[in-house]
Order: structure tokens, then C-alpha cells, then sequence
């Protein structure tokens, strides 16, 4: 059985090819209360969220394929006719934290993770963003 605490767990989607990195911020998640759910591309990315109604996505920026500043393109636009695509996003990256920074105010997104970010660094983040969500889902 699935305890309250986890039926009641925000949902973060982690998006990475590399499988050390997806495990890695799985536990970090996990650990910090989260339910995780994870892909390896940003191929079908519209539909994994709309199946699994993240919370937050953490995204990957340099994926074989379909980077995924290009696949957060393709959702965002969707997500104009489907409120269930309208997720924020934090981009993670080995690219310098410059670079890094100006992808993700082009796109939109709520943050950067510069990789390897360390369990401190992710949580923070996403307890920063979701925290906000839910005080202004509060508010409401």
C-alpha cells in the first residue's frame, strides 16, 4: 500500500539520457519527499506529462535527438490549448552556468541546475519552486 504521505507527494519528472544522473536525482528526490517519475528523451515529452501530471519538470538540456530546449518548445506550445502541459520547468546542464542562465530565461523556464548538482542544490531549488506554487495555489 501506498502511504498518505506519498499519495500526497508532489510529483517531479526528471528528464535525462544519462542513466547515473536520472538515478542520482531520482534518490535525491525521493529522499527529499517526492514522487519521481523519470524519462530518458524529450521524444513524447507532451504525453509523459499528461500521463503523469508532474508538478515540476526537471529537464535536460543536452539530449541526443531532441534537446530539450527544443522538446520544452513543443510543450509550452501545446500547453496554450492544454492547461494539463502548463508545467514549470527547471533546465539541468553540464553547460557553463552563463549559458545555461540565458536558455532558460529565453524559454521561460524557472531555474537552472548547473550539472553535477549536488542533493543540497536540487532540493533547495525545487523546495524553492514548488513551495512557491503551492503558497500561490493558496493564495488562490
Amino acid at each position: 500500500p501506498v502511504s498518505e504521505q506519498a499519495m500526497n507527494a508532489q510529483t517531479v519528472m526528471v528528464v535525462d539520457d544519462d542513466p547515473m544522473v536520472r538515478r542520482l536525482l531520482e534518490r535525491f528526490l525521493t529522499n527529499g519527499g517526492y514522487r519521481v517519475v523519470v524519462s530518458d528523451t524529450g521524444f513524447g515529452l507532451s504525453e509523459t506529462v499528461r500521463e503523469n501530471r508532474p508538478d515540476l519538470l526537471l529537464l535536460d538540456v543536452n539530449m541526443p535527438g531532441l534537446r530539450g530546449d527544443a522538446a520544452l518548445s513543443v510543450l509550452q506550445q501545446l500547453g496554450q490549448r492544454f492547461e494539463s502541459l502548463d508545467v514549470p520547468v527547471v533546465f539541468h546542464s553540464g553547460m557553463s552556468p552563463a549559458e545555461l542562465d540565458a536558455l532558460a530565461r529565453k524559454h521561460g523556464a524557472v531555474g537552472y541546475l548547473h550539472k553535477p548538482a549536488g542533493r543540497e542544490q536540487v532540493l533547495e531549488l525545487v523546495d524553492s519552486v514548488l513551495g512557491q506554487a503551492a503558497s500561490q495555489a493558496a493564495a488562490v
